[in-house]
């Protein structure tokens, strides 16, 4: 074979993949188209099922407004019939009112010259009953006063009886309370003479709590020693009573004061005790 004879042989090779190729091409165009037409009739035939649906709706819209209508118009005509018939009725009962009216205005003008007499006896009866509540009033006023007055009196003679007894028994108290005066200044002078204790020293004591530290016994005289002092306001002459236990000891002076300690002379003693160390000695029981 010629190399022309070849060349031919494959341009000829050649055209017919070309044309192969256009004719695939094509084919499948063509498929594609006819899809998409399909799709496009079967969205065209919902549209027209769809429109028709609306145009049956509307349809059967439009006859029920018709009947609507009708029967508006029919109610408006039976409407009308009625009002007619109203302003009939309206104008006979305005006529009967008219003259119910007047009836009216002859009962009302009745029915004031009534209330004016029943005013009248009204007003009578409530003076009467005033009348006779000031009355009631004033008797049991009266009668209030009186009682009031009974028991002021018996009030007054039983604040006398009392008041006299309480001025009896005042005196009497008066009376004791000289006496006692009386008792303790000879006492106290006593105590100013045979102690030797200034005056100006003896005051009321304060409450002072203590302990005995140390007992000294010489010569008859017995003499203790306590854990307070000037710190504690504890003051030469003051008394101190002595206990333990529940007994009651002694009675002891203060004779002498330091800041944290003093020292007293038993002044009176039970009989069969013994004052110990660590007893209680206060100013107070």
């Amino acid at each position: 074979m010629s190399a022309i004879g070849r060349i031919f042989l494959v341009l000829n090779l050649i055209l017919s993949a070309l044309f192969l190729g256009w004719a695939s091409n094509a084919l499948s165009t063509s498929e594609e188209y006819k899809g998409k037409l399909e799709t496009e009739q079967a969205a065209h035939a919902a549209t027209m099922a769809a429109g028709d649906a609306a145009a049956a709706d509307l349809q059967i819209q439009l006859n029920t407004a018709k009947a609507s209508a009708a029967t508006a118009r029919n109610s408006r005509d039976d409407f009308e019939t009625l009002s007619t018939g109203l302003k009939s009725d309206l104008e006979a009962q305005t006529a009967r009112n008219e003259t119910l009216a007047g009836n009216v205005t002859t009962i009302g003008s009745n029915l004031a010259d009534l209330n004016n007499t029943l005013a009248a006896v009204e007003k009578a009866k409530d003076d009467a009953v005033a009348l006779a509540a000031t009355a009631k009033s004033d008797a049991d006023m009266a009668t209030r006063n009186k009682m009031a007055a009974d028991e002021a009196r018996a009030a007054a003679e039983d604040s006398l009886d009392q008041a006299n007894a309480t001025i009896a028994m005042l005196e009497a108290k008066n009376n004791s309370a000289m006496s006692s005066i009386s008792e303790l200044e000879t006492t106290l002078a006593t105590a100013v003479e045979v102690y030797n204790i200034p005056l100006s020293e003896i005051r009321r004591q304060p409450l002072v709590n203590g302990t005995v530290l140390s007992v000294l016994d010489r010569d008859g005289i017995s003499l203790v020693s306590l854990n307070v002092g000037s710190d504690d306001e504890v003051t030469r002459g003051m008394t101190f009573e002595v206990w333990a236990g529940g007994q009651y000891k002694a009675q002891v002076r203060v004779e002498s004061v330091m800041p944290g300690m003093c020292s007293a002379l038993v002044i009176k003693a039970v009989r069969g005790t013994t004052i110990q160390e660590g007893d209680h000695a206060d100013t107070r029981l």
